[in-house]
């Protein structure tokens, strides 16, 4: 009988286990779409270059484990990389990869090119929802510039955001009245 309540236990305790890991990818996934990599470049670039985890928090409003998480996640994707000041402190600067693609002539800060009244028209077409995938192929700009319209848009009222189960997010007009409309 032992036996059986040790093994019982054991499997409830994997099980809050998994409970738990499944959680925290969760919230890493969805910490990380917070903010964009080009709205943190952009920051890196107004701070000369470097950032603090505590400067980043507080420019970016995140909280210090979604601060962390995003920027472990350009660590990783080689966007970022790590030096230390002079009293030790670990300081998040933009890779020589990346601060040699801002000095090229060639680069130039994409300005988004679809209106807002477009936006609310491709979501009220489409029962009100849009995704940054749907925004990208309708209105024929790059993810970067669909993800930062949709966010503009969500910070200004017009769409709520909305995380699924899976991580993926939805926007979803604010004004049923514009869903009901179909605004063509």
């Amino acid at each position: 009988m032992e036996t059986l309540l040790f093994i019982f236990s054991l499997m409830i305790a994997s099980g809050i286990g998994i409970f738990l890991i499944d959680q925290s990818r969760k919230r890493y996934r969805n910490a990380i779409r917070k903010i964009s990599n080009s709205d943190v470049i952009e920051m890196l670039t107004q701070n000369k270059m470097q950032i603090t985890l505590n400067e980043f928090t507080s420019i970016s409003g995140l909280n210090k484990d979604d601060a962390k998480y995003k920027l472990s996640s350009m660590l990783a994707q080689g966007i970022l990389s790590i030096e230390y000041d002079e009293h030790y402190r670990t300081v998040y600067v933009l890779s020589e990869t990346v601060r040699s693609v801002l000095k090229s002539p060639y680069y130039t800060k994409l300005q988004c090119r679809v209106s807002d009244s477009d936006v609310i028209r491709f979501a009220s077409l489409s029962q009100g929802k849009l995704s940054i995938a749907s925004l990208t192929m309708k209105a024929k700009i790059t993810v970067d510039e669909a993800r930062n319209k949709l966010d503009e848009l969500h910070e200004k009222g017009i769409f709520q955001m909305i995380v699924c189960d899976e991580g993926h997010i939805t926007y979803h007009l604010n004004d049923p009245d514009l869903v009901r409309q179909r605004i063509g």
